[in-house]
């Protein structure tokens, strides 16, 4: 079985896997209980922020249907229409079709929007920019776009642009008026995934003309940094995102700031990797591993544990001697190492790139890890660069033996120095690990500039080594843990 990435239509607290219910409620009593509230205070213009693959889909399926009762409700998937030479008249035609079937009151509805259209364009055509550089420059960046644009008829310049307000305003209404229920509501979806410009224009022409209606709602789902990002990319620095966001949309609604991942987690092991030896456990750390590398989204999530599946349906069987064996063995701390090098894999190529380079990041542990000072510190980075880069780790033997004997810290060692992001800065080790991982060792490695994600898989690994008896030693295999990157080269 695999997770489809598609959104959940009909949303259920069995099926949501991702804790979206709670909040898609308390925004549907919002909307139905508060109807009228909304109409006197004329609100229009609602968001949903969340990033790309958090759900916001499926909390809007969801919304679409619990207030059916009370609205008109009508869902416009953006990106669908991404290539749409005219977006918001594609918006429009969605909202005339869905509402009425009357002919000559939609065509007299797209033609007024044309109108306008048109006239609106006239405020770009008369539009001069002085070179902040020269003054005695100044760019008629009217004449410049004029004839790309086809000439309006002698009937559209004889309106103003206020008069083709009001007809467009006056048709608009006559399609209000043909649903029965007291307001329409709107559902924008998958914004974000447009292009910058057709994400403003779409957002600006419906803040500008579609409120121009009296009960006409929107609610858009989109991810807000992509929105900064197109705001950027159009006004620089001139027009602040946060405050182009404030004047579009009258009240904000967030997607949750952590999912609980633990039902998606549990119906995993269960019900697709068949684990029935301390099942429970197994939900448990691998919901800890998540949460701890911060690596909660969705959608990704589900890509991750489809691909853990895939390859270990693919792998079964395989005889390439290059492969460590065992590696896909229901065996929990295998399948964090295996789950983590898909993650870096497939979304943090950095990160893998920089683990992967053992010798590279040799050179810097040489001198991070010796004795300052001591007699032996050759002979200290000598031992400690043959551990890197020769000997094999063997996580079993890791767990198994006695904590402070002579093989099992170099063991110790060797997995946390493989799994340590290299540094740029110089500093001086304060804290190395010997049987133990704390977290002065790992601050030590935390970098502003760079995911964390390398340093918080250093936590995962320090509550391996704290709750080690709790492993079933008897499902783990004996392999190299440093030939998972051949097999990530290989399958990934």
């Amino acid at each position: 079985m695999l997770f489809t990435n598609k959104p959940i239509e009909n949303l259920k607290y069995d099926n949501d896997y991702f804790n979206i219910l709670p909040k898609a409620e308390i925004i549907s009593v919002f909307l139905n209980k508060n109807q009228d509230k909304i109409k006197q205070k004329e609100i229009k213009m609602i968001s949903l922020y969340g990033n790309w693959g958090s759900g916001k889909t499926t909390l809007m399926k969801f919304l679409d249907k619990d207030t059916r009762s009370n609205y008109k409700t009508i869902f416009f998937e953006a990106w669908e229409l991404e290539r749409d030479s005219d977006i918001t008249l594609s918006l429009l035609e969605k909202l005339a079709d869905e509402i009425t079937g009357n002919t000559k009151v939609k065509f007299e509805l797209k033609r007024s929007w044309l109108e306008l259209k048109e006239l609106s364009k006239e405020i770009v055509y008369n539009t001069k920019i002085k070179s902040p550089i020269v003054d005695s420059l100044e760019i008629d960046f009217g004449a410049a776009v004029k004839n790309a644009y086809e000439k309006v008829s002698e009937e559209y310049e004889k309106k103003s642009l206020f008069k083709a307000r009001e007809v467009f305003k006056e048709k608009f209404a006559i399609i209000e008026s043909k649903t029965k229920k007291k307001s329409i509501l709107i559902f924008v979806d998958d914004l974000d995934r447009c292009s910058p410009e057709n994400t403003l224009k779409l957002l600006t022409d419906i803040k500008l003309f579609f409120t121009l209606g009296s009960k006409t709602i929107f609610f858009v789902g989109l991810d807000k940094q992509a929105v900064s990002k197109a705001v950027q990319t159009k006004y620089y620095d001139i027009v602040k995102s946060e405050e182009y966001l404030e004047k579009i949309f009258d009240i904000s609604f967030n997607m949750p700031k952590t999912n609980s991942i633990r039902k998606l987690i549990k119906l995993y092991v269960d019900e697709v990797l068949l684990v029935k030896v301390d099942a429970e456990n197994t939900v448990d750390k691998l919901v800890n591993f998540f949460k701890t590398i911060k690596f909660t989204n969705p959608r990704h999530l589900k890509k991750v544990l489809n691909k853990y599946y895939f390859l270990k349906d693919l792998y079964e069987g395989e005889t390439n001697s290059s492969i460590p064996k065992g590696i896909f063995k229901n065996d929990v701390v295998t399948m964090i190492f295996v789950l983590y090098f898909i993650v870096i894999y497939e979304y943090k190529q950095d990160i893998y790139e920089d683990l992967k380079d053992i010798k590279k990041r040799d050179k810097v542990y040489y001198n991070l890890y010796r004795a300052p000072g001591s007699k032996d510190e050759q002979s200290w980075g000598n031992h400690m660069s043959n551990l890197l880069t020769e000997s094999p780790i063997n996580i079993k033997k890791l767990l198994a033996g006695p904590s402070n004997s002579r093989p099992v810290i170099d063991e110790f060692q060797k997995l946390v120095y493989t799994f340590t992001p290299s540094v740029k800065k110089e500093f001086h080790m304060r804290q190395a690990p010997y049987r133990d991982i704390n977290e002065r060792f790992i601050r030590q490695f935390e970098d502003e500039e760079r995911d964390s994600i390398a340093t918080d898989f250093l936590r995962v690994l320090k509550y391996i080594f704290e709750e080690n008896s709790k492993y079933d030693l008897s499902e783990i295999s004996e392999y190299d843990i440093k030939k998972i990157f051949e097999f990530a080269e290989l399958y990934l």
